[in-house]
């Protein structure tokens, strides 16, 4: 966008973001103006007002497409049929308790289950829309899961999957809905959040086919699964909150059509006959009928139960499909498959201008990550690593062959400054134990590195039991896990005088670029890293790293760096093969 947007220009788009009614024929303006507002409210308020303005006037014109002058006279066209409210705030005002700063009504939120189909505008910490993020991020992550190691919607499947989301605390997706009277604050409050961590995974897998591929199947599923586990009623009640309603088949019809329904819809024949053992023909004609009649049959639109038709589950008269009772819930879920990929089609085509903000951008690390983000399982904890190993005396040691560059560039703060901060010391300790250094030796290194500044009386009283408690044996004795480049990149952001965090994240290109010729990288490479990480594509710019580092072509390694411990492992795994060939 031109930094000398025209003030009017502004005007009327600050107007257009300020909506509150719409045309019908400005649906897609619609999702977009709901989309925008619900980005900004997710993010700490770091923008002026006039950086605000432009980036929604940059918003607004590029959806709107055919060049300035038209769009100009599109928006003063815009302006004569909407409601707006022409106050601005002069900055974004982000409340983190929005349980204290809104109201959320069982009106918003009336059920568990949702469509999705327009983003939540209650305010949220940055720190909390992270976590909801990763937690729901998890929950697809073991429908996935649970989809690879049982047949779908099994009984093993429903218990694993169950199992699954109990152990990441994800609530609202195993609870059926509050059937009875008003549902509780803690339940709204489940609900909204869920609808938050939809909207934020929905832009993180927005950019590629591939992740968006993914994220709908596997939103599909847990929808799939949820509606399993409410009741009739329930459902019943969800189809009438979002205006669905499909005409039940009459007694008189279905007295009318029961031998055609019977052989029409495999579903019935299937559960009649597990049923029922071979009669004679007259009595199975009986049988049939009275089965049929006790059925429930429902006329949906045939467009809507495509699959069903396809494996012969459906009949078919006037262009509407009789849908036994069993397959319904396939109607709704395809219905829920339909909302989300228009959604996310449309999301697609500009998601480049969602990830304009570095901290919408941040999001696509979860895109990349194909392996739970929470905690990444090593095989390192069985092998003995010595503080000999680590120390760089000879170009073969640990830290110079096998640390990816955000624990090479903490090791080497630690080695010229004999200090680390408190985040430093945590992201390269919990490292440094996963990749086997045993709580003496961990003692040993951090004493010695911080010996010149640092007695040993004042290091046991202010710093051994931090690394004891890493290691549980202090405190509530837990196994803490190292960190994730996830956690890395959104959590806890580096501040003066501290070397924790991603340097591709949180380094500027200069201070990147000499990281990278510290490490011997070629000119051209640097660039080439130095550009995936300008436009926030981390993973891939650690992983390009590692090529580098391992003389390996673009790609060599197979996958994504999403865990520094995955790093190492996989450097040592190169290393191996290299020198058992020798």
């Amino acid at each position: 966008m031109d930094e000398n947007l025209p003030s009017e220009m502004e005007g009327l788009a600050v107007w257009a973001s300020r909506v509150r009614t719409f045309d019908i024929s400005h649906q897609l303006l619609k999702i977009l103006q709901f989309f925008s507002v619900f980005c900004k409210r997710i993010f700490f308020p770091c923008e002026t007002e006039s950086q605000i303005r432009k980036l929604r006037a940059s918003l607004l014109l590029c959806t709107l497409h055919p060049g300035l002058p038209e769009s100009f006279q599109y928006l003063k066209r815009f302006k004569t049929i909407m409601e707006f409210n022409t106050s601005f705030e002069s900055k974004l005002e982000i409340d983190s308790n929005y349980e204290d700063g809104a109201v959320i009504t069982s009106s918003d939120f009336a059920h568990n289950l949702q469509f999705y189909e327009t983003p939540p505008t209650v305010n949220i910490d940055y720190r909390c829309a992270v976590d909801l993020a990763i937690q729901r991020h998890q929950a697809l992550l073991a429908v996935e899961m649970a989809g690879r190691r049982f047949p779908k919607f099994s009984e093993n499947y429903m218990k694993f999957l169950d199992g699954q989301l109990r152990e990441i605390n994800f609530q609202i997706a195993i609870s059926s809905t509050y059937a009875s009277g008003q549902a509780t604050s803690s339940t709204l409050k489940q609900r909204l959040e869920d609808a938050q961590s939809h909207f934020l995974l929905l832009i993180a897998f927005a950019e590629t086919f591939q992740n968006r591929q993914w994220f709908l199947q596997q939103e599909v599923d847990l929808f799939h699964f949820r509606i399993l586990c409410e009741r009739n009623a329930s459902i019943r009640d969800f189809l009438l909150q979002n205006n669905i309603a499909y005409e039940n088949i009459s007694e008189d019809e279905k007295e009318h059509q029961w031998k055609q329904l019977f052989n029409g819809c495999h579903s019935a024949k299937v559960k009649y006959f597990k049923k029922m053992k071979k009669l004679p023909p007259e009595e199975e004609a009986v049988e049939q009928k009275r089965f049929v009649m006790q059925w429930e049959f429902y006329k949906v639109p045939f467009k809507e139960t495509i699959a069903l038709l396809r494996e012969r589950r459906v009949l078919v008269k006037s262009r509407m499909a009789l849908v036994p009772h069993c397959d319904f819930l396939n109607t709704i879920v395809n219905r829920f498959r339909s909302v989300q990929s228009r959604k996310l089609s449309i999301i697609a085509k500009r998601c480049h201008l969602l990830y304009a903000d570095s901290r919408l951008a941040d999001l696509r690390v979860l895109g990349d990550a194909r392996c739970p983000t929470h905690e990444y399982v090593t095989s390192a904890d069985s092998r003995s690593v010595t503080m000999e190993m680590v120390e760089p005396v000879s170009s073969n040691k640990l830290s110079v062959t096998s640390f990816p560059l955000c624990m090479r560039r903490l090791y080497d703060e630690l080695k010229s400054a004999h200090h680390l901060r408190h985040g430093g010391r945590m992201q390269l300790g919990l490292f440094l134990k996963k990749i086997g250094l045993s709580l003496n030796e961990s003692l040993k290194f951090w004493e010695y590195h911080f010996r010149p500044k640092i007695d040993a009386e004042k290091f046991q009283r202010q710093y051994a039991y931090s690394i004891r408690h890493n290691y549980g044996e202090e405190g509530k004795r837990a196994d803490y896990a190292a960190y994730s480049c996830l956690k890395i990149i959104m959590n806890n952001p580096p501040g003066i005088g501290d070397f924790h965090g991603c340097p591709f994240k949180h380094c500027d290109a200069e201070h990147l670029q000499q990281l990278l010729k510290n490490c011997g990288i070629h000119k051209d490479d640097i660039k080439n890293i130095v550009n995936y990480a300008s436009n926030n594509h981390y993973n891939k710019a650690c992983s390009r790293f590692f090529d580098c580092m391992h003389k390996l072509p673009e790609g060599g390694l197979g996958e994504f760096i999403t865990h520094p411990n995955q790093y190492f492992d996989e450097s040592r795994k190169l290393y191996s093969r290299s020198t058992s060939k020798k």
